[in-house]
Order: C-alpha cells, then structure tokens, then sequence
C-alpha cells in the first residue's frame, strides 16, 4: 500500500500526477544510507504515447514503465539516436504470450470437416506460419517465438520440446495425408461424409488491436501458399472475450482459430490447459455442464498432461516437479492445443547513471519495475548499483 512502502503519498493530481516521497518509517535501508538514494518520485500520467514520447526525448521524463511506449516507439529513429550518452533502451521479455487457440470439440461441424480435433492439421497450421519472418519484420527480432506455453524466463520452461519451423512442404505433406487436395480455385479440399468440403477456417481477433489485425493479416498470406483460406472474423475485446463467446466454443459459438493473449505464471499449475484437475475433481472445460467454468477453452484432453500437472504443483522435490513439467510440455508441445506465436518483450527508457531501477517477467504479471524502490538511485551521489538490467533484457544497441 501507498502508505507502509519505500515511499508514500505526498500530492495527488487526478489525471496529471502523483508525488511521492521517502517514507522513514519504512524499515529496509538502502546500502551507505539513505540520502543517496531517492528521495521524491512524481509519476506522470500521460495518456498519449507520442506526447510521451516528446518528454523522453526532451529530458522531463527520468525512466518508463511498461505500460508506456509502444513497441514501435521503443525503436523508434527519433528516440534511438538520441540515446547514446543520455539513457538506455532495453526490452525486457515477459511472460505474457500471443498465441492462436482451436476449437476441437467434435460436436461442431466445422471442426469435424476440417480435421481440427486432429493433432496432423494443428501441426501443419503451425508449420505453415512463418513465426521467425514475423517476429523479425514486426519486432526486429526482439520478440522471442513461443515453443510451448511456459515462458523462456521461468525455470520450469522446457527448451527441448519440438519445435514446428516455417516449411510448407511439412504443412502440406500432413494435410495430403488427412486427403486434402487443391481444388480448381487453389484451395483445399476433401471428401467428409459424402460431402466435399473446402478449407475455409475461421479466424478471430480483437478488432482495433492493430497489431493482431496485422500479424492476422500476415498468416492469412502464408496460409493461402497451402491452400488454406480464411475467414476473418473480428470484433472488440468486449465481444470475444464476453463469456457467452469465449467460453461457447462447446456452442461453436467460434470454430477455428481465436488469437489472444495469456499471462504465463511463475506459480505454473498446468490448469490453462487441463481437461480435469485430479486434485480438486474440476472439469476445467468450459461447458454447460460446469457452468462454463475453466480456461481451457478449446476442449482438449490429454489424460497424462492432466496427470503430471495435477502431480506437479504437490511436488515439493525442485527437481522433480521441474522433471514433471518438462514432459507435461513434451506432451503440449507434440499436440498442439493451442499455437504458440510469440513472448513479449516490453520497452524501458531509463536514463543514464539512474540504477536499481529494473524489471522483471513477474514483476505483476505484466512487466512492472521491480519490487526493490528503497534501492533506487543516482550512481552520482553515491547510491550503490546492485541490479543490472542488462542481465535480463536486451538492448537496442
């Protein structure tokens, strides 16, 4: 709270600011006293990244969160020239990841006549997108790809999983094996029921969020070299993420493909994507049955994930539950409940010679500056450098 921290409330501008200064009731003590650290610290609230972006670049502002600059901003000619000598520009990766999840409930047309439910067609969707060129055309390469849904960052994260690279011929070997074969107009096609069908799958995103919408618009290209269409199908985050859509993919309320984001947790238990929980008995599908309750929300069902995750989180063994994990995300990553796209990566500005001042993946989920205030400094009155960001960030350098 604002009042038992490092720091505590002086003046409150609603909407422009907040003051704080150093609380001496706080018991923790910065290293060669007090005085050389911190003493007053104004956030500003600026709700116009560009505005924002002028006051880094005109020296008002010391140092960024990460809910601030936007990625482009961050690498950004203006601000990256001016950087030498006067502050730093890292991106730190995070624990928030941008992936794709697919409807595999058997009760919906769609997912039965495309093969959704089927592991072949998850791999092939994956290896027909070319995650690397987008990560290095949108991000310039700071955005690390997904391989499973465990974030890079966090020790349980398994880094010898399989891993699907950009190659059409793999893509298209695995659907020819499921007896797709291009139609006259160049698009897929197969024999379901008696019934020819075409590959024609749904896609979903958060309409506004211009990013998605690009980086939708970019797989739609690849998809298209194997003959897969697609139909977009957008609206805003109220809407899809409403429970009567999200959580209706039972309902085939949405039957192909909904990209969105998830925050990877330290505290990792496995129930993203469990069909039951062993521990607690809880379905963790969303379906009528269970009031729509659970966040696995394509309906997959893999018995031994279920078993090694529910195993997991009673583990008291580091080793062992790292063990555990390792093969939950073998297992997550030969299935392919979801796609994983990519981890991101926040920028921070933060000037030259201030220290201490850092973040972290968990720092809340999202990114924020870490924990440690009280150790905020000027290296130049004498405050003592014990975090280094470079450690866990990459620089635009």
């Amino acid at each position: 709270m604002v009042y038992s921290g490092a720091f505590k409330l002086r003046r409150w501008v609603p909407g422009n600011s907040i003051e704080m200064e150093r609380n001496p009731n706080f018991p923790i003590k910065p290293e060669g006293g007090e005085s050389k650290y911190v003493q007053k610290v104004v956030y500003r609230f600026i709700q116009n990244t560009n505005s924002l972006l002028v006051a880094v670049i005109g020296g008002s502002i010391d140092a960024t969160s990460s809910v601030s600059l936007t990625f482009d901003q961050g690498r950004s000619p203006q601000l990256v020239r001016r950087a030498p000598g006067r502050f730093d520009i890292w991106f730190v990766p995070g624990a928030i990841w941008e992936h794709i999840d697919i409807n595999k409930f058997e009760n919906c047309q769609a997912v039965r006549d495309l093969g959704l439910n089927d592991k072949r067609t998850r791999q092939a969707l994956l290896h027909a997108m070319n995650r690397e060129g987008l990560v290095k055309a949108f991000f310039d390469g700071l955005q690390p790809v997904a391989h499973t849904w465990i974030a890079p960052v966090n020790p349980l994260f398994n880094p010898n999983v399989r891993k699907y690279e950009f190659n059409l011929k793999k893509a298209e070997a695995l659907l020819a094996e499921m007896g797709w074969r291009k139609g006259p107009d160049g698009i897929l096609q197969r024999t379901v029921g008696g019934r020819t069908v075409r590959f024609e799958i749904e896609y979903v995103t958060t309409a506004g969020n211009a990013l998605r919408e690009r980086t939708q618009q970019f797989f739609a290209e690849d998809l298209k070299k194997i003959g897969i269409a697609v139909k977009i199908n957008n609206a805003p985050s109220a809407v899809v993420f409403a429970d009567d859509y999200i959580q209706r993919a039972s309902e085939c309320k949405w039957t192909g493909m909904f990209m969105f984001a998830w925050v990877s947790n330290l505290q990792e238990d496995g129930s993203l994507f469990q069909y039951k929980n062993l521990n607690t008995g809880a379905i963790m599908v969303p379906t009528k049955e269970n009031n729509y309750q659970g966040q696995n929300i394509g309906g997959w069902r893999n018995d031994e994930f279920d078993r090694l995750t529910s195993q997991a989180v009673l583990e008291f063994d580091e080793n062992r539950r790292k063990q555990l994990f390792a093969r939950a995300q073998e297992i997550w990553a030969e299935e392919l409940p979801a796609l994983p796209l990519y981890f991101r990566a926040n920028p921070y500005v933060v000037r030259k010679g201030l220290v201490n001042y850092v973040a972290s993946a968990y720092a809340g989920g999202y990114g924020y500056p870490g924990w440690n205030a009280w150790e905020i400094g000027w290296e130049s009155r004498g405050a003592v450098k014990k975090w280094d960001q470079a450690k866990y960030a990459l620089s635009t350098r």
